[in-house]
């Protein structure tokens, strides 16, 4: 019973042993090795798209504080002259492509971002958990037939112990002294052990067996 629910136990284990690495096998594809080297370019791309708007708004951002205090550095003369309205002009512009960058930043680049991003983790956590399962399933699988072989072994051993123990009553009934009737029926008294003269009987000297 032992030996059965062990087997079965090997059996069940070696068989997910052979899904994860199967599992494992398809994540290493070339077509699928193809696919996240793909995803990791565009991350690639896509960090460097984000930090040059990043870094846009930033300047975009400054310049459109400069031109807030150069309008409220102008003179009479300089508002006589056109400038208030050039100024203005450079402000709106600002502003607009300031909201232009932070749109394309948060509804373009950091969604596509995001979203390779979440596809390079699952893929990685998918390969991290065949190779984990791997590992840890071969691992059992090994303390199982550890125990399998343990078992068969003191098994062994025990039946060799027993084999042996038969094989000295076996050579003890061979020079044992069987007993008949008068009418040549077995006697029912306990066989007893022959004792010969030359290790010190008399013949009729006999040990009990």
């Amino acid at each position: 019973l032992t030996v059965d629910r062990i087997c079965h136990k090997i059996r069940i284990i070696t068989s997910e042993v052979s899904y994860w690495k199967q599992r494992l096998q398809d994540l290493t594809q070339p077509s699928n090795l193809k696919f996240r080297k793909d995803l990791e370019r565009q991350k690639f791309e896509l960090e460097a798209k984000q930090s040059e708007l990043k870094d846009k708004i930033v300047v975009l951002e400054s310049n459109y504080k400069e031109q807030l205090e150069i309008q409220q550095q102008l003179t009479p003369r300089a508002i006589e002259g056109g400038w208030e309205e050039q100024v203005g002009i450079n402000l709106n512009n600002t502003r607009e492509e300031v909201t232009r960058a932070k749109q394309e930043l948060i509804f373009s680049v950091r969604k596509k971002l995001l979203n390779v991003t979440e596809q390079i983790d699952e893929l990685q956590l998918e390969e991290d958990e065949a190779v984990f399962n791997v590992n840890d399933l071969s691992l059992r699988r090994q303390v199982e037939q550890n125990d399998l072989w343990n078992f068969q072994h003191d098994y062994e051993r025990k039946m060799e112990k027993e084999l042996k123990r038969k094989r000295i009553v076996e050579e003890k009934m061979k020079w044992a002294v069987k007993f008949y009737t008068l009418s040549g029926k077995p006697d029912k008294r306990k066989p007893l052990i022959y004792c010969e003269k030359i290790n010190g009987c008399d013949g009729n000297n006999v040990q009990q067996y």
